[in-house]
């Protein structure tokens, strides 16, 4: 995860990002010290074909009550990591990047450092931006499934005050990037809720 023609000197190589630069997973180098490992385009990108795989194998009954574009849900599942709560959870990348200053300048640790809880909020903001007329309530558990995927449900109040995100202009584009990306791999998108009887 080397991030090519870095700058020298002071200021942010925000230009310079690419999805690639975003960590999901870590890995341990030499002398067993974390350092970035996969990225969040990779480990997203994995999970999507995993959902995808899985959804073909269940029986017609089952997979008719998943929403429409679920494989693509599945794929967006960690958009919360490309965030400065996340991301700054790893002092390598902060070092490789050149963000350490701007961290402890602008005061990253205080941002949500729970991903699912920062990807609940951003899939419904898509959500609702994207799916016109739609059920807000619908959309809200909707994001908040996929937002618990590590099995921790955050409550009705998750969405009543957004969560603490910092550096946004660095990690919004990275977001819409990721989300731009696996609209294009994966097929579909839900447009609504499946109907249970």
């Amino acid at each position: 995860m080397k991030l090519e023609n870095k700058p020298s000197g002071e200021g942010d190589p925000v230009s310079r990002l690419r999805q690639e630069d975003f960590w999901a997973k870590t890995t341990k180098d030499e002398s067993g010290s974390k350092i970035p490992g996969i990225s969040v385009l990779d480990h997203n990108l994995n999970v999507g074909c995993v959902a995808e795989a899985l959804i073909a194998l269940l029986p017609s009954r089952v997979r008719d009550l998943l929403p429409p574009g679920a494989a693509t849900l599945g794929a967006l599942h960690d958009v919360g990591k490309l965030s400065a709560g996340f991301q700054q959870q790893s002092p390598a990348w902060l070092e490789e990047m050149g963000f350490k200053a701007r961290w402890a300048k602008e005061d990253w640790n205080i941002s949500e450092t729970n991903h699912g809880k920062l990807s609940a909020t951003i899939l419904r903001q898509y959500l609702l931006q994207r799916w016109q007329g739609a059920d807000e309530e619908a959309l809200e558990k909707l994001a908040h499934l996929v937002g618990a995927h590590h099995g921790s449900l955050f409550g009705s109040k998750v969405f009543n005050k957004s969560p603490t995100d910092k550096a946004v202009e660095l990690f919004t584009p990275a977001r819409e990037t990721l989300w731009k990306e696996m609209l294009e791999i994966f097929p579909g998108f839900p447009t609504a809720l499946p109907e249970l009887s």
